[in-house]
């Protein structure tokens, strides 16, 4: 039998998406077009995902540390 998944898909889904709009809204307002804030904000979310699997691969929550450190810059440059 399998498991059954702690968050239905389409609750993460609608998470994940809530995220990346708040994302890229931060994005906008530190000055970027549209187009390149939601490129921002989906290239900060796979830093923040693969940061989270290596992290807990490694035993080192550093890694997702460093990663949120570098947020700020990452959507405002």
């Amino acid at each position: 039998m399998g498991r059954t998944p702690i968050v239905d898909d389409e609750v993460m889904h609608a998470r994940l998406a809530e995220v990346f709009r708040g994302m890229a809204g931060a994005a906008v307002r530190a000055g970027a077009a549209e187009q390149d804030a939601e490129r921002r904000a989906r290239a900060a979310l796979v830093r923040i995902e693969g940061a989270l699997v290596v992290a807990r691969v490694l035993d080192d929550p550093s890694v997702f540390e460093q990663v949120l450190g570098e947020l700020p810059d990452l959507l405002a440059r």
